[in-house]
């Protein structure tokens, strides 16, 4: 006859199994790494990257480690983008080797992605074009049309330097149409690029900035600087779009006075901590500008025209693509400058293709 045990007593006893199955079975950080090597090893790379995802939610001692793991694991699975952020996270704070080894990962996922900053921010990283001495590097690099002579660009017919000259004395020489940039065109502004990441992360890596929603409405913070807490950047209520310059000592965006919607071009000094109106433009500011790739200049479009200007915002042209081809230029969805600054490529949204511009001397 069945003995009936009184419920009581059949909860604990089920309570106290499911104790040891819980517990029992878990595992520690140190075992979950090797357990997510143990499946790289054997070419599981989803199993590796479930194991390293158990070990980054965990404490953080091994955070690094379950980083360069993941990011290679991610890398066999072609995503890409995941390894080259995994990777170039990895990077940072590392003994030398280590980081080398991250930032090198980080420069063949980024080429594989097709994201020349990206892949630029880890050139840097290793030590700029000297580091394209080693084959695998410049292999990589050389997608991005980084090469070691230099980045070239489509050759301007007039050979000059636009860093040397007034904004106001640039005009455009030629324009074009086309589906696909050809190599050459490693510095990459996007309106997709810029939305898509939680941390703008500058150049040289010792900084970054992200939006943050305080009382008074969304503001731009700056952190990551060693000893340093987080600061809020003037002027930068509501801001659209920033973008770091090359030298990563500024940073560029736009932003609303008041309330009254209307919109200015600000660019913020990191070494003041000052925010400077550059370009005031009302209703008609477009939402995405760029640096040249030399940071003396400001690429932006203003009531249907695009405009050329000094990063101190004296001096600026007004560049007439809209007459050259006979429609008003929209908002842009990616601007692109060959590694000279002579040419630049200019995607409106909504459109397929690129407006390829090469400029001249006035």
């Amino acid at each position: 006859m069945l003995r009936r045990i009184p419920m009581r007593r059949f909860t604990a006893f089920w309570g106290a199994t499911a104790f040891v199955v819980v517990f029992g079975c878990a595992r520690s950080p140190e075992q979950l790494l090797e357990t997510a090597r143990a499946a790289a090893a054997a070419g599981r790379a989803a199993d590796c990257v479930d194991a390293c995802d158990k070990v980054l939610a965990g404490p953080g001692r091994l955070r690094d480690d379950a980083l360069e793991v993941k990011a290679s694991a991610l890398f066999d699975l072609r995503r890409f983008e995941e390894a080259a952020r995994a990777a170039s996270e990895a990077a940072k704070d590392r003994s030398a080797d280590a980081a080398r080894r991250d930032w090198t990962l980080a420069l063949k996922a980024y080429a594989a992605s097709g994201d020349s900053q990206g892949g630029a921010l880890a050139l840097a990283a290793l030590g700029g074009v000297q580091a394209l001495s080693d084959p695998e590097l410049a292999a990589a690099a050389a997608k991005l049309g980084i090469q070691a002579t230099g980045t070239p660009g489509p050759a301007p017919k007039a050979v000059f330097d636009p860093s040397k000259l007034d904004a106001v004395g640039l005009a455009i020489a030629s324009v074009r149409k086309t589906a696909r940039l050809e190599d050459g065109f490693p510095v990459k502004t996007s309106i997709r690029e810029l939305r898509r990441r939680m941390r703008l992360v500058s150049p040289d890596s010792t900084r970054f900035v992200w939006k943050d929603k305080v009382s008074s409405g969304d503001w731009l913070f700056l952190g990551g600087e060693k000893g340093q807490a987080a600061r809020r950047i003037p002027l930068s209520r509501d801001a659209f779009q920033a973008n770091w310059s090359p030298d990563s000592k500024r940073l560029l965006f736009s932003a609303a006075l008041g309330d009254s919607g209307e919109r200015s071009l600000f660019v913020f000094d990191v070494a003041t901590s000052k925010s400077r109106r550059v370009f005031n433009g009302g209703r008609k500011i477009g939402l995405l500008a760029a640096w040249t790739p030399d940071g003396g200049k400001i690429l932006f479009s203003f009531h249907g025209d695009l405009w050329l200007m000094n990063a101190n915002g004296i001096g600026r042209t007004m560049l007439n693509l809209a007459g050259r081809i006979g429609e008003p230029v929209r908002d842009a969805e990616e601007i692109d400058f060959s590694g000279d600054g002579r040419v630049f490529a200019y995607r409106m949204k909504e459109s397929p293709e690129f407006y390829v511009v090469e400029l001249e001397a006035r």
